[in-house]
Formats: structure tokens, sequence, C-alpha cells
């Protein structure tokens, strides 16, 4: 099937499937997405100079927040053995990533760890002289709980359910602005009763409904974390092809990111403005990805809220 063709595309996706040679779309990226082995052999010899220019502690810090989590999940031979793996400079991680949310999040969240899969399969196959892994970012620092705490299944007669969790926070004032973190956020005992109870009662019977139900109140159980339970899921279904976990609220990974974010404070707002420049340019033919602000970095208040840090007006005597 090709993809191309359905109207849920947008015309940058479909010009950079099919057409990009061809158009504009070629300006954006590195490589093509069928890129000739060499174009893509040249790409992976300057990330293995980056790699390789790196202490090795680096890497071992890496590893080593990673196998802390799969440790809580029961790790699996296939990730453990890829753990190993990715403490060589020599090895390659194929990354993707998404928010975590109630139940996996969006289908499309599942549809992300399979291409990353079976991305890096095909990419050990074309160069068996390096290590491909499978790797999926969660984002567990983002505050945007309306997006995430809800899931959509379609109900007995075909039609679209909607069913949320909301903690008793946010029941005994409905209308407060939730500014914490999602991922850290303790799942509660009797949302979650209300959660599956209605999710039970809006999906059809099958053969696997017990089973599928089973899995995910395994996971999104009291006492868990949003990100636990996320990871949860995503390692029941993946584990066996090796899918590597990351928490990006790791304090570990964010001191290896110190450098990126001085820069942000230290370029603010000449990066943002680049940005913004190279968004219009992709606006003559396409649509913006991003908007971004002047600073675009958040930090924790002393209620744990995430608070969007912004830049002052710089002062003419200064």
């Amino acid at each position: 099937m090709d993809i191309a063709q359905l109207p849920q595309f947008t015309p940058l996706v479909k010009d950079y499937l099919r057409a990009f040679d061809r158009t504009p779309i070629r300006d954006f990226f590195a490589v093509a997405p069928q890129a000739p082995h060499e174009q893509m052999r040249a790409l992976l010899d300057r990330r293995l100079a980056l790699n390789r220019s790196r202490p090795q502690e680096f890497r071992t810090t890496v590893a080593n927040a990673i196998r802390e989590l799969h440790i809580k999940l029961c790790d699996h031979p296939a990730t453990a053995k890829n753990l190993e793996r990715i403490e060589s400079a020599d090895t390659f991680a194929i990354v993707t990533g998404q928010q975590t949310g109630i139940l996996g999040g969006p289908l499309y969240t599942f549809y992300k760890a399979f291409t990353a899969v079976a991305l890096a399969k095909k990419m050990w196959k074309e160069f068996p002289e390096f290590s491909f892994v499978p790797m999926f970012w969660i984002e567990t620092e983002d505050h945007d709980f309306e997006e995430i705490a809800s899931t959509t299944v379609l109900d007995a007669e075909g039609q679209p359910k909607t069913v949320r969790y909301v903690p008793e926070a946010l029941r005994a004032n409905p209308g407060m602005k939730w500014q914490k973190q999602a991922g850290p956020m303790p799942l509660e005992l009797e949302p979650l009763a209300e959660f599956f109870q209605e999710l039970r009662s809006a999906l059809p019977g099958s053969n696997f409904s017990s089973e599928v139900l089973e899995l995910f109140q395994h996971s999104y159980r009291d006492g868990h974390t949003f990100a636990e339970a996320f990871a949860g899921i995503l390692h029941a279904f993946f584990a066996e092809d090796g899918l590597l976990l990351v928490d990006a609220n790791r304090r570990e990974l964010k001191m290896l990111a110190r450098d990126l974010f001085r820069h942000e404070i230290e370029s603010s707002p000449e990066l943002s403005e680049r940005i913004i420049r190279q968004s219009e340019k992709l606006e003559e033919g396409y649509h913006a990805q991003v908007k971004p602000r002047a600073l675009n970095l958040f930090y924790l208040n002393d209620e744990k809220e995430r608070v969007a840090i912004n830049e002052k007006e710089r002062s003419d005597e200064a």
C-alpha cells in the first residue's frame, strides 16, 4: 500500500516519502528515507567519529540509567544484550519516543516502537559491521495531563468512546490548571477502578478482552507512576525485540546534557530566531512544525510544578 496516497497525511509527509528528490523537502533533511547505501554509510561514519570522541564514561552512564529502569521491569535477555551493546562506540541507537499516557497513549505509540525495531534490524542487515539497537525515549516531564489522561476505543456499536482517568486532585477541583510532571505522578486506586470499569463496559467482548485488560491493569495499578506503567506496557510487547526504554527524567542523563542547556540559555533568543527563520522557510510550501519561545527550558518550583523559564528584558544600562 502506498501510504502517501492516504488523505490523512500532510503534503510534507507525502513529499518526504515519495517525492524527496523532486520537492523542496530535500532542503530540510540530511538524507532521503530510502538513501543510497553510500550516503547512509557516510552519515554513520560521521556519527561514529562523534561516538569515539566521547569518553567511555558517557556511554556507561547512559547504559546504567537505562539498565536501572529495566531491572524494575524484570529484564529480558534481549534487552540485557542490547544494554551491553550500547556501551560500545560501534553501536548506534535507532530512537523514537512519545510522552507517557494512559494505556500506552495513542495507537501510533506502538507503531513508533514497531518501526524502531524494524529499522534496527534493517540497518544491521545492511551494515553488519555495526550494531543497531532500537530505543524508545519516554517523555516523562511533560505536564499536559489533559492530553494524556484519556483513551478512545470503539464500543459494541462501533462508535468512538472516550474513557478518562481523573485523579483525586482534579475531582476535588475540576477547574484547576495542572502544572506537575505527569511521568512521576502516582496512579490512584479508586480513579483506576472507575477507569477500568468504564473501559470494560465500553469494549465489546472478544476472545482477547480479558487477557488484554489484565495486561493493562497489571501495569496501570495503584502505586505505580504513569512512567512506570507506560514502560511496563512497552516492555510487555517489545522486550523480546530488545527495545530499550529511556526515562527522560533521569538526573544523570540531564547532567550529560548540561552543556546543551547552557548553550540554550547563552544563545537565547538568537537560537529561537534561527528556528523561526527556518520555520518560515518551511512554511513556504508546508506547515510549521514548532513554535519556539525565546527560551525553551523549564524548572520545577517548590510545589513541583513545571514552569517555563522566561528571559527578563535586557536593560540598556546593563
